[in-house]
């Protein structure tokens, strides 16, 4: 068609980058989807595991981008992502490094044994009975998963077989009484290393509270128990102001906006002074 050789050889490369470009557009929509809109955000609603898959792949697809220069670059969505995910993943190996676990890292299940993930609706997480904690967690740091007073007692149970977790945050997590008074039966085993219990903004009231205390009292190496958001009263505070006389290993004890009256304040003022010494004012 009269086309010189050089002219042609560069269409023929412009041909083969549009190709290359729109097969990595459709790869990065692809990935995107994958990663369930996770752009969007939201604690304890996706799959690590398919959060590693899209990693990758976004990974790869964002230095294609980067070391060609191409005229028309992957989509916002698709690099906004890949900055979201390197990020997490950053996070997620220092949490790693520090034996810090999450949900995710833990193995749940029902007891027909089926697997039970956080995306998994709240019937499955009512019926969990146990949870397998990796050997390298020495921290479970879980927000507003909802696991319940179910979820909690499963997680105390696998407590008293490892005796590495030395702390354990459960803020938002929907636990009651009960599941106060699980927790609190592992604090009581001899082997129990948790040196501190967050339970923020959760409702384990009185009960709870007079559990916890009960399990302090009793002994063991907590040093901190944060209960602020909690419901807790007056019957509350007393436990645990018995706890604080007590056991002296118990160093923080985080009561912020619970529902301890000027008679229950007093009661834990009475122990820290009893405890600390008469020059505390």
């Amino acid at each position: 068609d009269g086309e010189d050789p050089s002219s042609a050889h560069r269409r023929r490369l412009e041909e083969e980058e549009d190709e290359d470009e729109d097969e990595d557009e459709r790869r990065g929509k692809d990935v995107v989807a994958m990663a369930g809109g996770r752009g969007a955000g939201g604690r304890g609603e996706h799959d690590s595991s398919a959060e590693t898959h899209t990693h990758t792949e976004l990974t790869e697809l964002a230095l294609q981008a980067s070391r060609k220069k191409r005229r028309r670059k992957v989509s916002d969505r698709t690099l906004q992502t890949i900055k979201l995910l390197l990020a997490e993943e950053a996070m997620a190996q220092r949490r790693s490094a520090r034996g810090t676990c999450s949900f995710s890292d833990l193995s749940w299940a029902t007891g027909d044994g089926r697997s039970v993930q956080a995306s998994s609706p709240p019937s499955s997480l009512s019926a969990v009975k146990s949870v397998a904690i990796p050997a390298r967690c020495t921290v479970i740091d879980m927000y507003g998963f909802r696991i319940g007073d179910v979820g909690a007692a499963a997680l105390a149970r696998s407590l008293e077989r490892n005796p590495q977790v030395q702390r354990l945050t459960l803020v938002s997590n929907g636990l009651g009484p009960a599941g106060a008074e699980a927790l609190a039966r592992a604090l009581r085993k001899s082997r129990s290393s948790v040196l501190s219990l967050d339970l923020n903004s959760n409702a384990v009231g009185d009960r709870g509270a007079r559990a916890l205390g009960k399990a302090i009292a009793a002994g063991g190496a907590l040093r901190t128990l944060c209960l602020h958001n909690n419901l807790v009263g007056d019957e509350g505070a007393e436990a645990l102001a018995q706890a604080v006389e007590a056991n002296p290993a118990l160093q923080e004890l985080l009561l912020i906006n619970n529902l301890i009256t000027p008679a229950g304040t007093q009661m834990l003022a009475r122990a820290l002074r009893s405890e600390l010494g008469a020059g505390l004012t």
